[in-house]
């Protein structure tokens, strides 16, 4: 009897030991998908751009926390990487150069990716990584901060331009942008210390 006493008493002192809050960090990664259908006609020169409005954005980081958290739990966006990939062409054999450029709001456009003799053919549904530059971070940070805070529902936009070698009737790239935006949540965790 002693003994049942002594372990209702160690079971009960750990409970009343309490619970102790920790700060958890969840990471929650998301894809940005700019696509461009790059239709020449009749020329070797090629022009087109995508735009996500902040709407968009904004929705879609909403979707990507599922219910389980809020905005306002965001604590960073971190952009990660950058790359390219060539989904449909007509012409395998064509040589591209060109670049493409991108823009928030009103604010000035910046390199993002330099095409230089890149034969489709190699890069035919194979993505394309891409260093991301301090300015491009700047730029696309200062975007989802707005776009997260409401302060700004403006538009990213992302254009491409340039040349193919020879005549090129369709080609079609996707440009994706992955941010992890990451949730602090206080969470209660049982301590028996």
């Amino acid at each position: 009897m002693r003994s049942m006493i002594v372990i209702g008493l160690a079971l009960l002192s750990l409970l009343a030991g309490g619970c102790k809050e920790k700060t958890v960090f969840q990471p929650i990664p998301y894809t940005y998908v700019f696509s461009f259908n790059m239709l020449p006609q009749g020329s070797t020169a090629f022009a087109d751009s995508s735009t996500l409005s902040g709407a968009e954005i904004r929705q879609a980081i909403v979707e990507q926390l599922d219910g389980d958290f809020s905005l306002e739990e965001i604590t960073q966006n971190n952009v990660e990487s950058l790359a390219y990939v060539l989904i449909d062409t007509d012409q395998t054999h064509a040589i591209i150069n060109g670049d493409f450029r991108i823009r928030y709001a009103n604010g000035a456009a910046a390199d993002l990716i330099d095409l230089e003799d890149v034969v489709l053919g190699e890069i035919l549904g194979v993505p394309q990584s891409v260093s991301l530059t301090d300015q491009n971070i700047a730029i696309v940070q200062q975007a989802v901060d707005e776009i997260i805070a409401g302060s700004s529902i403006s538009n990213i936009t992302v254009s491409g331009a340039g040349s193919t070698s020879h005549l090129v009737n369709r080609f079609i790239i996707e440009v994706r942008l992955t941010i992890t935006h990451v949730v602090e949540q206080k969470v209660e965790i049982f301590d028996p210390f």
